[in-house]
């Protein structure tokens, strides 16, 4: 199966999809395949969408033509590594590459920067050649310090041999300061010149030694520090960046992804301190008399260096694995933890490090990443917020578990106009002991954004909030910088990953069309152009027009209405949902007497409708609305028995047996108390209320509709909703 970071490649136009069709034939692999679509979805991270004009600016063409390179080389030298059908399919995906673009690669680069905008949070995920490639790397550090390595132990004999040779050329010249004159002198003296030869000769051989041992931990250490950048900067980075987009829905592998870096990490910390011991025992080595090597400046800077690398690496591998709520309810216990990635390495297990929890604001958040160091100020106050690193012998993993962090107090930002706009953050300390030279290092990670609420009601606008910051942050390294507006293509996106993670089913291009007309409250072309901008306030501040509430509220609830109450038929697609009241009168007017379509109500909040064809009894059709049934009223009778309770309802749009399509709630699970007792149970029914047939179109129902085209509003005796229950039939149980 495709994996999603490819399978956006696929809808490309033609003819920029002749070279990528190529990719999804049988004989490329899924790891060769997704590993085409990570690597050039990731060349489009920080990339501006252009304006699609016939003659591209320099600036573009450039771009455009720098891609074209990178990608020609990528895919040659993917087909490098294998043979047969894998070759030729990746040589001939870059041969029509060249064909199509070489002379002007503009088109190419905008439709992929198009297509991305249209589908962009998908997870970039470590695949297999991507494992391959850095472990190789990894193993030829290794053997880079394995060499190195040996060379010391060469250098350390030299440096026996060259020791042995002064000793014995100060033996050979207090010899010379006391001989007599004469031949015994002189002979003396032809020793000293010929131990002096020797002497030099073992300098010169030490010399070179240890300078192709300096020279070699030069590059060992220049290409940990190239494959840690890529590690920290781009894989572990990218995988936080998952984290995020996890919060909203979309795919990710996790946890076998981190379990990847961490070796990665563990390596790196193993090859960086083989590195320092080798550094150190060199500068050690002294050379009596002639040089002293501790002063070495190679060595030295090396040794700076080598350093660095291990502070940085222990630094940023302190990291949240698993984040707080982000939406947190003051005085509700929550969980969260940290997890040290070179932890199996690096910790001394006898003494375990402790961490903190506190809270900072997010001005306090974005000081911390300037300035890299943390504030000794906390925002609220937090329980059960101290708790040890502990070592897991089976996984191999060093981590701080908090399963009751609770909110006890929090201090609000003075000027703030909505609570539920101010974004905080948990800040997690601690300080690392190394086994290696017995050094201390403090690290400090934070957790995602997060809104503090006081009330459940709090929870939807604070979502909302969330949503905004997790997928439109500027910048993973600087916290909380988000725009005020955005592509409405790509909130949809978004919009799309929140109502599937909810209910288990995406919604549907006719949906997203829907979705954007509500939320701008304007017609609009479909498909939906690429330029359509929607505003913060827009998504979640402003009132729907002649509405009190929002968009986002309206689309929360009706999410929420669906998981809580009818998320089975969501998945069967049994339920329209998103679709106008005008629509679903067009759809219905040329079907059947009984047909009738489910959708979300536009003038209740969190409710359900149902639009069907009626033929009253003196043969009028008419295309009427049944009030809507809110989560109160679902909770009392489910959507389906509801449905099939209504005689005048007998085909779902469009023409499928409402039998066939729904079934009925078994009434035992709902009432497991009767079985107890010898009462005969009972149930409520559902059933239409219509107006006298004799009443004008207009005295029949209040509204605005033409006579054929109805909502009824009628009401019931027992207040309790909109429609009839009749609560006298009786259920044939064995009790």
């Amino acid at each position: 199966m495709d994996g999603p970071t490819s399978t956006w490649l696929n809808q490309l136009q033609q003819p920029t999809l002749v070279p990528f069709s190529l990719l999804y034939g049988e004989k490329i692999p899924d790891d060769v395949r997704n590993h085409i679509g990570n690597w050039i979805q990731s060349q489009f991270i920080h990339a501006a969408a252009y304006p699609d004009k016939q003659n591209a600016t320099k600036d573009i063409y450039e771009d455009a033509a720098k891609f074209l390179n990178k990608l020609i080389d990528k895919l040659r030298r993917i087909s490098a590594l294998y043979e047969n059908d894998i070759k030729s399919e990746l040589d001939d995906s870059a041969c029509i590459l060249l064909q199509l673009f070489s002379h002007n690669p503009v088109p190419l680069y905008q439709q992929l920067i198009n297509c991305l905008q249209q589908h962009p949070f998908y997870c970039i995920t470590l695949d297999a050649i991507v494992k391959t490639k850095v472990s190789k790397e990894l193993l030829q550090l290794k053997v880079m310090v394995n060499e190195n390595e040996k060379d010391n132990i060469d250098l350390i004999i030299e440096h026996g041999f060259l020791a042995q040779g002064i000793s014995e050329l100060q033996s050979i010249q207090a010899a010379v300061n006391v001989a007599q004159m004469g031949q015994e002198r002189m002979h003396t003296q032809c020793q000293l010149i010929h131990q002096q030869k020797i002497v030099k000769d073992h300098l010169r051989t030490f010399s070179n030694m240890q300078f192709a041992m300096a020279n070699g931990l030069r590059k060992s250490i220049d290409k940990t520090d190239k494959l840690q950048n890529k590690i920290l900067n781009k894989y572990l980075t990218q995988w936080k960046i998952n984290q995020r987009l996890a919060a909203i829905g979309a795919p990710a592998k996790l946890g076998s992804d981190l379990d990847t870096i961490q070796s990665w990490c563990e390596s790196l910390m193993e090859i960086i301190l083989s590195m320092k011991e080798q550094i150190v025992q060199a500068i050690k080595i002294k050379s009596e008399g002639y040089i002293d090597l501790s002063t070495d400046p190679v060595l030295t800077q090396a040794l700076k260096d080598v350093t660095g690398l291990m502070e940085t690496l222990i630094y940023n591998s302190f990291i949240v694995e698993q984040q707080p709520p982000q939406v947190l309810r003051r005085y509700s216990r929550f969980a969260a933890s940290v997890r040290l990635l070179t932890g199996k390495t690096l910790c001394n297990q006898m003494n375990p490090p402790q961490v903190s929890v506190s809270i900072i604001t997010e001005s306090q958040a974005q000081q911390a990443h300037c300035m890299n160091e943390t504030t000794p100020s906390a925002a609220g106050e937090i329980s059960d917020n101290i708790g040890l690193m502990k070592f897991n012998g089976t996984t191999k993993q060093l981590s701080a578990v908090f399963n009751k962090l609770c909110i006890k107090k929090i201090t609000r930002v003075r000027g703030r106009q909505c609570v539920l706009d101010e974004k905080l953050a948990l800040l997690f300390q601690a300080k690392i002991t190394t086994e290696h030279a017995n050094l201390v290092h403090p690290v400090w990670t934070v957790s995602c954004p997060v809104v503090v609420i006081v009330h459940v009601l709090q929870e939807q606008r604070s979502c909302a909030t969330i949503t905004w910051d997790n997928v439109f942050t500027i910048n993973i390294r600087s916290p909380y910088g988000v725009p005020e507006l955005v592509q409405w293509n790509r909130l949809a996106d978004v919009l799309n990953l929140k109502f599937c993670g909810s209910s288990g089913h995406p919604l549907s291009p006719e949906h997203i069309h829907f979705l954007c007309e509500k939320a701008l409250g304007s017609n609009k072309p479909f498909p939906i152009p690429n330029d359509l901008i929607i505003t913060w306030s827009q998504f979640c501040k402003d009132d729907l027009p002649g509405r009190n509430y929002t968009f986002w509220g309206w689309f929360y609830q009706a999410m929420k209405l669906t998981r809580d109450h009818f998320q089975d038929l969501w998945l069967q697609g049994r339920i329209y949902g998103f679709i106008e009241k005008g629509k679903t009168e067009q759809y219905l007017a040329n079907c059947k007497p009984g047909t009738f379509l489910v959708r979300f109500s536009g003038t209740v909040l969190g409710a359900i409708t149902i639009g069907f064809v009626h033929e009253n009894n003196i043969g009028q059709r008419q295309i009427l609305h049944i009030e809507p049934f809110t989560a109160k009223d679902l909770s009392i009778r489910s959507l389906a028995d509801r449905i099939l309770d209504i005689e005048g309802l007998t085909h779902l749009y469009p023409n499928i047996p409402k039998h066939e399509a729904f079934k009925r709630q078994n009434v035992r699970n709902f009432y497991p108390s009767r079985q107890k007792t010898n009462y005969i149970g009972t149930e409520l029914r559902t059933t239409l209320i219509f107006p006298p047939v004799a009443k004008s179109s207009n005295e029949s129902c209040n509204n605005d509709q033409a006579p054929v085209m109805s909502e009824y509003t009628c009401t019931n005796s027992d207040n309790m909703s909109f429609f009839d229950l009749e609560t006298i039939t009786l259920l044939p149980q064995q009790f």
